[in-house]
């Protein structure tokens, strides 16, 4: 993103998405997807700085700025699917209810216990701000995993038709966080006792 034009940088656009969601993000206009606070830039600082693996940081860039292919998202855009979420099959699949108000979802907030506040609010943006504002860095750091792990399980069971668990998210979220850390420090070296841990937590992913 161009920020200082307010337009999206195509060539890198492209160069990190695959060509649907790379055209659909474009199609997007920048002018409506940016947070309704004055303090935008203390909030891309403190997503950009977060600890966690790349992916996860592109995700929440995606679900700030109202960029995840979820089936209102993709409505707007003039593409011929309901609207209706597909899991829960009650409300409309915004990236809101998506990530944080699908009762699934709220329950992986619930087993996290990190004081994540469930009320309502206007957008996902608004409500990912609130928690960067008020959790420490740790709590965010688990907080984004855990926005991960739930767009993934989401994706797992509206494509492959597999049920997730609250204990696999709440489990992958820590357990992923955790390898990702110890693998950017130098000086960690593996035991056995971490390889059979590491194989578990591959076979639990599959």
């Amino acid at each position: 993103m161009e920020t200082d034009t307010l337009a999206w940088d195509v060539d890198l656009v492209h160069d990190m998405f695959n060509e649907r969601d790379a055209n659909l993000i474009l199609s997007i206009s920048l002018s409506s997807s940016r947070l309704c606070d004055d303090d935008n830039s203390v909030f891309w600082n403190t997503l950009w700085k977060l600890s966690v693996p790349p992916k996860v940081k592109d995700l929440l860039w995606r679900a700030t700025t109202n960029c995840l292919p979820t089936k209102s998202r993709l409505r707007s855009r003039h593409m011929p699917v309901k609207t209706i979420c597909p899991v829960s099959k009650v409300t409309d699949e915004t990236i809101y209810h998506c990530l944080v108000d699908w009762s699934f979802a709220k329950a992986c907030w619930q087993q996290l216990a990190a004081g994540v506040n469930l009320t309502a609010v206007c957008s996902f943006a608004n409500w990912f701000a609130t928690i960067l504002q008020q959790a420490d860095g740790e709590k965010r750091r688990l907080i984004a995993m855990t926005c991960w792990e739930i767009w993934k399980h989401r994706n797992e069971l509206v494509w492959s038709d597999k049920s997730p668990t609250v204990a696999s998210v709440a489990h992958l979220a820590q357990a992923l966080l955790a390898d990702w850390t110890r693998a950017q420090d130098s000086t960690f070296n593996p035991t056995i006792a971490f390889l059979t841990d590491e194989l578990q937590l591959i076979a639990l992913q599959g």
